[in-house]
């Protein structure tokens, strides 16, 4: 998980976003970089949204807060996973999801 954590802290910096995080679909967050609070309620929130939908780019409220989020959903050895950013936006934010998935799919395949 540390290389995880520390994959998506490079994504993090690079998208000038405020967190990023990997979850699954129960709700867990299996590695995150930035605001540890904002990723696990924007995972919890965001994971039933991610069995209907492949990716999501919105707001979303969690615990009397509101998160600008952009979220894409990916499998990696058969398991379906989804990657996060809080805060950031654009391309630049768009670049760093798809980069993330393509590290985190390495790492959790070695």
């Amino acid at each position: 998980m540390r290389a995880m954590a520390l994959q998506l802290d490079a994504c993090r910096q690079r998208a000038r976003a405020e967190a990023m995080f990997i979850g699954d679909q129960d709700g867990l967050c299996l590695a995150w970089s930035g605001d540890d609070s904002a990723c696990e309620e924007v995972v919890a929130t965001v994971a039933p949204l991610t069995r209907r939908m492949e990716n999501y780019e919105g707001r979303i409220a969690a615990e009397g807060r509101s998160f600008n989020v952009r979220v894409r959903r990916f499998e990696v050895g058969g398991s379906m996973l989804f990657v996060g950013a809080v805060g950031g936006g654009g391309e630049l934010r768009a670049t760093q999801l798809h980069h993330s998935i393509g590290g985190v799919a390495r790492i959790l395949q070695t």
